[in-house]
Order: structure tokens, then sequence, then C-alpha cells
């Protein structure tokens, strides 16, 4: 309930602080990837490491509303003709915040891709906020046509994927690079 009040403030509060456009979360031209629960479709959160989501948007900037259950962080990835041109990770903080996701870049469409690659708590995304007159694209990222399961142990579930000197030595690295659906779970 206090996503939903914090989701709603913002909305409701947006056109006084800036003329901001608000996308909820259960908008269907967003792309969920992994284990998340939608039974509140308006807040999806995820624990699992690899679970994503992606969405193409129009402009220079976009804004993630999230809340998060503990201090974690968050990887995002800005990619261009299928090719990540920008990959940084951003530190989230406990509660509800927006955090940037891109700002400065040519204004026209973009994809944009929040990996979670942590077991740290969880996070829920209540939307995203977009420049003035700029709104997500109406033809929404493709769900990969393959699927691939990945049975080993934790590295190979993606449980070290926060760890540098583990990239691309997992099955969720691989199934990225193969634009597979991925997400993993060690048991």
């Amino acid at each position: 309930m206090r996503y939903l009040l914090a989701l709603l403030a913002t909305i409701l509060l947006s056109p006084l602080l800036s003329a901001a456009v608000v996308v909820p979360a259960d908008d269907s031209r967003i792309l969920y990837t992994g284990r998340w629960d939608r039974t509140n479709p308006s807040e999806p959160w995820a624990y699992a490491k690899g679970t994503s989501v992606q969405a193409k948007f129009n402009g220079t900037s976009l804004y993630a509303i999230l809340s998060a259950t503990t201090n974690d962080y968050i990887r995002i990835n800005i990619i261009e003709d299928d090719a990540v041109v920008r990959s940084e990770k951003i530190p989230i903080a406990y509660g509800s915040d927006s955090y940037e996701l891109a700002t400065g870049l040519e204004d026209k469409t973009h994809k944009i891709e929040i990996v979670k690659e942590t077991a740290f708590g969880r996070w829920t995304l209540l939307g995203f906020e977009l420049e003035d007159g700029k709104d997500l694209d109406p033809d929404p990222p493709a769900r990969p046509g393959r699927k691939l399961v990945f049975y080993g142990d934790s590295n190979l579930a993606g449980d070290s994927l926060e760890h540098e000197q583990n990239k691309n030595q997992s099955g969720w690295s691989l199934a990225v690079k193969m634009q597979i659906c991925a997400a993993g779970l060690s048991i």
C-alpha cells in the first residue's frame, strides 16, 4: 500500500516539480524477464539474480521509480542496435525513490535494461519517468523466442553476477549473449 501511495504522490506532485511523464509499472510496453512476482501488477517485485526489465523510450533521459527492501545496486544497460553502448551499476537505497537511469542521450528511441545482479533483498518497480512530451516507444522490446535451462552450482546459476571476476562465466551471461531469457536459481 505504501508503494502505491508513493507512486500516487509522485504522479500528483510531478506536475508541480516538473512536467515529467510517469509510466506505471503495469504498462504493456515494459518487458519483464525472470522471477517477478506480479500478484499486484502495479507493484511487480523481484528478488532473484538475473531478473530484468526492459523498455524502449523516446527522449534524452529516463528515471525509474523503485522501492527496495535493503541497500543494493542494479545494473543499467543502454542498448542501441542490439548492442550495449553503456553499462553501469547504480546504488539503490532502502525505501522508495526515483533513480536516474540515463541523461544526456541523443533525442531518439533507446532501449534500457535494468538487471538485478545480487541476492540482497528485493526491489519493486513502480514506474518510469520521462521528460515532458516523451513516452515509452509503442513497439515494446521483443521477448526472445528461445529459452535455456542451466543446472549446476551457484556460479553457473548466477549467484556471483556482482563479482567482476566472474563476469561472462555464468549461465546467465551466456544466455544474455545468446539473447535467451534467463534467471538463475541455485539448488
